[in-house]
């Protein structure tokens, strides 16, 4: 710490978790970065070993104790990123800890992976049901009780910020769009019923221009407004900060995508 010098060339597993710590902390090409390089250097393994060579690229152990580290970051790195990899690196862990760690009433830690089948311990820690199974869930269950914009985890796995306390919105309805800080409504602008009509705030009254028919499929919502019949969409599936919303014909099927394939007409609902 004081020299800067070199006073050994291993990792620990534990350290995995620094990638998803780097990219909260601001440095998410790095942290992107030593995500990947724990990736490549667990692709030729069952599993995590407890320590790592990563000069010559060799396990300096043969155990794995149902460390969450690994995935704890590709759950903040997807958080951060939205890149579908990192959900499925956590997908490829899933996979080797049911095939390397499973027994008949649940899951043990790993003595000797080298062996086939692994050699279990008769273990199974409390992190694993507090971090691991929790971050698991939250990479795809779409939990309507976790804020996934304004969350803040320990890394114990702990919520400390990001828990909704009230009930997710009616799936589908009739609703006024009214934003929170301004307390005014999304409207159509002057009510016209054109295609790429622009979406203003305007006041918080029972007009047709300024409620949303919300019609819910499969977790994705649909936005139509009463009175011109058009959905609520980002022009151009723009995803840029201070896009202006317009509305557009749909296309009337129960996945709301346009022809195009993308999500630009689709909307999640979550609780605040």
């Amino acid at each position: 710490m004081n020299t800067g010098a070199t006073v050994g060339r291993t990792q620990s597993e534990l350290t995995a978790f620094y990638a998803g710590l780097l990219a909260q902390g601001g440095d998410l090409p790095r942290g992107e970065s030593y995500h990947t390089s724990w990736t490549n250097a667990i692709a030729p393994l069952k599993l995590p070993p407890e320590a790592f060579n990563y000069v010559n690229r060799t396990a300096l152990s043969s155990a794995y104790a149902l460390r969450p580290e690994y995935i704890d970051s590709a759950l903040f790195l997807w958080l951060l990123t939205g890149k579908e990899i990192y959900r499925t690196r956590a997908q490829d862990m899933w996979n080797r800890q049911k095939q390397h760690c499973k027994v008949t009433n649940g899951y043990a830690v790993v003595s000797n992976m080298n062996t086939t089948p692994t050699t279990k311990g008769d273990s199974t820690p409390a992190y694993w049901y507090s971090e691991n199974m929790k971050y698991f869930y939250l990479l795809w269950a779409a939990a309507p009780r976790f804020n996934y914009a304004t969350n803040y985890l320990t890394t114990e796995g702990n919520v400390l910020r990001g828990v909704n306390r009230v009930a997710a919105p009616t799936p589908s309805g009739t609703f006024r769009l009214v934003n929170r800080a301004a307390g005014l409504a999304m409207r159509v602008n002057n009510a016209v019923l054109t295609d790429n009509a622009a979406v203003v705030l305007a006041s918080n009254t029972d007009t047709a221009s300024r409620s949303w028919v919300v019609t819910t499929t499969s977790g994705a919502s649909r936005l139509t407004n009463r009175n011109s019949g058009k959905v609520l969409e980002v022009p151009q599936s723009s995803t840029a900060a201070g896009t202006q919303l317009v509305q557009f014909a749909h296309n009337g099927t129960n996945t709301q995508q346009p022809a195009d394939g993308s999500t630009r007409q689709q909307w999640q609902l979550v609780a605040v």
